[in-house]
């Protein structure tokens, strides 16, 4: 007899040979003998737990009495409420979560003594237009096929912490997805191979937003081919243990990705293969990654050459610097939001100029040329920048908006990078700090 405690992975007597989770801590105490267990049910049945039966008003008349201290409370309003939740019909958001859905098996015996596909199929004409089947008992995607299949104005579908057996698209109804522009697969314990079988333009013709989070994808998928989603915009990869941007190479042969989630992953850096680049990304979520410093942002520019949008709350980089926004604004010429806050042209050119004068102190403590050269290379915005201000400067002269700056450069002791007038613009330091007088 084994020990109290111990976990054997089984299923209707049958020994399993491996578990759906790869976290070393997963297991499963259900007791199988157990009287209390709820019953697996069948859609309309769980929708009729959640809204409510469709005949109600046939019922009004016999419902009970509410009492509260003795008193008889009238319910005012949710006759009207249950009236709206019980045209099943006409529902457009229909949550069905964690109410033990089963899938259609032929040869089961459905609940009173209804038929199959009475009970397994939804009519046709029903308005459903977001359906959220999470948490439930389907073993197999033609289940949720066959639900979805006459849903026709059907655009949002979630179906996370189930467990499928996913295969190809042999037996599912044909054009049953062809609708949906948003799927969520969250925590339904897949990885790249079964994310790649399911997921085909033939199957998701017009999906644009999809959800993996939760699923263990810190291996590298295939090379995509062209039926893998050519539509998709927005791709959530929350928790999915990628430690590098390596793993997502073959991600960016999506045309015209615009969206890319990767918060709460164990990433320590973005640097990449010089070749692996997002085209068309604007909108990168870093959230709650293990990003070290501000350094780590400088592949962005390479990787994601048309990022507008960057969000780094909740990471080492906040605290690895008391102006950690200036710096990373200054970092990227390119974002125009940071942390869904705009950034605004004042704020721009204060960053810019903060972070001049933040590098002036490591070129004056350079001991060598050799030494000099390192810190400009580990900040590849400082020569851009100070050409910039340059050509601003140059313009200021043509304008006659030069106003007394040559004399506060006669007192400089050491060269910034960039020229006023012929000259080599330079620093002094004043009170142990320096200051750029430009």
């Amino acid at each position: 007899m084994a020990r109290r405690g111990t976990f054997i992975v089984s299923w209707h007597g049958l020994p399993q040979t491996g578990g759906w989770s790869a976290e070393s801590t997963a297991a499963s105490f259900l007791r199988p003998n157990s009287k209390s267990i709820e019953q697996p049910q069948q859609i309309l049945d769980a929708v009729r737990q959640k809204y409510g039966s469709e005949d109600y008003f046939e019922k009004t008349a016999a419902r009970d009495t509410v009492t509260i201290s003795g008193k008889e409370v009238d319910e005012v309003g949710f006759d009207r409420i249950t009236q709206k939740q019980s045209a099943w019909s006409e529902l457009e958001t229909v949550s069905l979560d964690g109410l033990r859905i089963r899938g259609y098996r032929r040869g089961s015996s459905c609940l009173n003594r209804r038929s199959q596909d009475e009970l397994c199929i939804i009519p046709r004409g029903w308005k459903w237009k977001e359906l959220d089947l999470s948490r439930n008992l389907f073993e197999d995607w033609d289940d949720v096929a066959n639900i979805c299949s006459n849903l026709k104005e059907l655009r949002l579908l979630k179906v996370n912490g189930n467990r499928f057996q996913i295969s190809s698209e042999h037996g599912e109804p044909k054009r049953a997805f062809e609708q949906l522009v948003g799927l969520s697969l969250a925590d339904i314990a897949a990885e790249w191979g079964d994310i790649l079988t399911l997921c085909t333009q033939r199957r998701f013709p017009n999906l644009q937003t999809l959800c993996l989070a939760f699923n263990s994808l810190n291996n590298p998928p295939k090379p995509l081919s062209d039926l893998f989603l050519p539509t998709l915009r927005n791709l959530d990869l929350t928790s999915c243990n990628l430690s590098t941007l390596r793993t997502l190479a073959p991600l960016t042969t999506l045309p015209i990705i615009h969206t890319l989630v990767l918060r709460s992953n164990p990433l320590t850096t973005l640097s990449t293969n010089p070749h692996l680049t997002f085209p068309s990304l604007q909108t990168l979520d870093l959230t709650s990654t293990h990003l070290p410093s501000l350094s780590s942002l400088d592949p962005i520019l390479a990787t994601f050459p048309t990022l507008t949008s960057l969000k780094t709350t909740n990471t080492p980089l906040k605290s690895s610097h008391p102006s950690a926004r200036l710096l990373t604004i200054a970092r990227l010429p390119g974002i125009s939001t940071l942390n869904s806050t705009p950034i605004l042209p004042h704020e721009r050119q204060n960053a810019e100029l903060y972070y001049l004068n933040t590098l002036t102190p490591l070129l004056l403590a350079a001991e060598s040329a050799k030494q000099e050269k390192e810190i400009v290379e580990t900040h590849p915005q400082w020569h851009p920048l100070a050409e910039e201000k340059r050509k601003e400067k140059e313009k200021e002269k043509e304008k006659g908006l030069w106003v007394r700056r040559e004399i506060e450069l006669v007192d400089s002791t050491r060269p910034v990078g960039f020229w006023v007038e012929g000259r080599e613009a330079r620093v002094r330091v004043e009170r142990r700090r320096l200051s750029v007088f430009d």
